[in-house]
């Protein structure tokens, strides 16, 4: 049999390979990116579509007290836990409540914080100091890192680090945990 097709070098179909693995990697980062952008979009979307909390209406037959609540360098709503309706703003002019010797329940949000729930007895008028704490950001661990060098089409080497996250998951059979210990056979008794 003769073979009649054309046979490229070597070096060149290496090259031409890693040339293609780089474009692939490059359009699955952009793609992991544009996805991330899209996901930021639409939180953003969902946080500006989110609905302001009502005002909150006072009787006006009743006698009321004032009430400040201070937060440090932190602005937050003052918001009734019972309905979600807003009293008025931490660290401002004192808030309104009707009077009364029973607790109202509360909540003190504000973005990037965790919500603060309390409870006031309006039975004159108060002022409080409370602490927010900063939301936690869930982040991903990754116990493994690889680095592979790579020939550069420029004559070099390029160094890529690639983090892979791993996750360990242990067998269950009958009840009993398999993969530790216990599994191992003693060879000598």
């Amino acid at each position: 049999g003769y073979y009649f097709g054309v046979v490229k070098p070597k070096a060149e179909a290496d090259a031409a390979a890693l040339a293609e693995a780089e474009a692939a990697k490059e359009a699955e980062t952009q793609k992991a990116i544009d996805e991330a952008k899209a996901a930021a979009e639409a939180a953003a979307l969902a946080a500006a579509n989110q609905p302001e909390p009502t005002v909150k209406q006072l009787d006006a037959t009743k006698p009321k007290v004032k009430m400040s609540i201070k937060t440090g360098d932190v602005k937050a709503q003052i918001l009734d836990a019972a309905d979600g309706a807003i009293f008025g703003y931490t660290n401002g002019e004192p808030v309104e409540f009707e009077k009364s010797d029973d607790a109202v329940a509360l909540i003190l949000r504000a973005d990037g914080y965790e919500d603060l729930e309390v409870e006031v007895v309006p039975s004159r008028d108060k002022e409080f100091e409370k602490t927010l704490k900063k939301e936690r950001k869930r982040t991903t661990t990754t116990k493994k890192k690889k680095k592979t060098t790579t020939p550069s089409t420029t004559g070099g080497t390029k160094s890529v680090v690639v983090t892979t996250p791993t996750t360990t998951k242990k067998k269950t059979v009958k009840g009993k945990k398999t993969g530790g210990p216990a599994d191992l056979k003693d060879p000598f008794g």
